[in-house]
């Protein structure tokens, strides 16, 4: 059984459930569901057939401000050098203007100007 066949069987049987007894909302009160996803769930497979109610796949959520694993890599590497510092005294030595060169090392921001071609 995948997991995604719980959900789909627990869905075919509140259908099920609601016929067999005859009304929506105590079929609901059984399958403990609102009787407004009871609805939904019947459009779709009325709408689509009863493989609509499998759940649908989602992507791997993006999270914009997630630490690049580069600088947690960094960062961890400097907490396991001071196992002395807690979690205050590393975020407080890595936001010193120096500790951030220190820990991350010196990335060029723009590149040196021997780097780039002269178009002369």
């Amino acid at each position: 059984m995948t997991p995604d066949d719980q959900p789909y069987r627990f869905r075919q049987r509140t259908l099920a459930l609601a016929e067999e007894v005859g009304s929506v909302r105590a079929a609901c009160r059984i399958m403990n569901i609102h009787h407004s996803t009871f609805y939904r769930w019947k459009a779709q497979a009325e709408r689509s057939g009863l493989e609509m109610l499998r759940p649908s796949e989602r992507r791997r959520p993006r999270l914009p401000n997630a630490t690049t694993p580069f600088v947690e890599q960094r960062v961890v590497a400097f907490a396991l050098g001071h196992p002395g510092f807690g979690p205050a005294r590393i975020a407080a030595e890595l936001a010193r203007p120096s500790g951030r060169l220190r820990v991350l090392g010196r990335v060029p921001r723009h590149p040196p100007r021997s780097a780039v071609p002269d178009d002369g």
